[in-house]
């Protein structure tokens, strides 16, 4: 099964038999917003993480109008420090509902 991500790509898991690779999609993603569609965007930079710098994170949070969080973690907080990454999401969840 594959999993379509925003910025273009589309990965493809093992059991398919073409192996963890991406692929371009054939077909641009439209935008959301010009389609009447507005969802807020969130980031949660890592601010040690070395496979993805921080400033790149920032960026591409950046580009796509989310509102950024940061952490003192790697590439994978959801490992190193899994319970700040759900307090993050939550604070995140109730402080969006309030918007709403």
């Amino acid at each position: 099964m594959g999993l379509g991500l925003g910025f273009g790509l589309v990965l493809h898991s093992p059991a398919q038999g073409r192996g963890p690779r991406a692929q371009p999609l054939l077909d641009p993603l439209e935008d959301g917003e010009a389609v009447g569609l507005s969802v807020p965007r969130f980031a949660i930079v890592c601010t040690q993480d070395r496979a993805i710098g921080p400033t790149r994170q920032r960026e591409m949070a950046e580009s796509v109008g989310a509102e950024i969080f940061e952490l003192p973690a790697s590439h994978s907080p959801f490992y190193s420090m899994p319970e700040r990454v759900v307090d993050l999401i939550d604070r995140i969840a109730h402080a969006d509902a309030k918007k709403a």
